[in-house]
C-alpha cells in the first residue's frame, strides 16, 4: 500500500508505504470461553476456505499453527480471540470465509 507519491510532503515518522508478505497469512477467530482452556499457542489448525462458487467445493484442509490465545475474554459473548497463521499455497486474500479447526494435543487438554 503506498501512502504518498512522489512531490507530495511527508512529516518525520509517517509512513510512507507498507509491504506485505503473503506467504503466511494469518485467520482471526473467536472461541467459545470454555474452550479456551483447552487450546494453546502452538497447537495443529485445520483451515478449510468456503466455496466461493455454489458450484465449487470446499478447499482440502490446510495445517497451521495456532499463534495466540488472547488471556482476556469478551464477555458479552463469553467468547476468546485466537489467531492462527496458515501457509498461503494458493495465494488466498484477506476476507475469504473459511472454517478454522483447532486440533487439541494430549499436552493442552491435561495441562502439561
Amino acid at each position: 500500500k503506498v501512502y504518498y507519491r512522489a512531490g507530495e510532503t511527508v512529516q518525520q515518522g509517517e509512513p510512507i508505504l507498507e509491504i506485505v508478505q503473503t506467504d503466511t497469512i494469518r485467520v482471526e477467530g473467536r472461541i467459545a470461553l470454555l474452550d479456551a482452556q483447552l487450546v494453546a499457542p502452538g497447537d495443529r489448525v485445520l483451515l478449510t476456505i468456503a466455496a466461493i462458487d455454489a458450484d465449487e467445493e470446499p478447499s482440502q484442509p490446510i495445517e497451521g499453527v495456532l499463534g495466540f490465545v488472547d488471556v482476556s475474554a469478551i464477555q458479552s459473548l463469553q467468547e476468546v480471540r485466537v489467531w492462527a497463521d496458515i501457509p498461503n499455497t494458493s495465494n488466498w486474500r484477506a476476507g475469504i470465509p473459511c472454517e478454522m479447526q483447532i486440533v487439541i494435543s494430549d499436552a493442552s487438554s491435561t495441562g502439561e
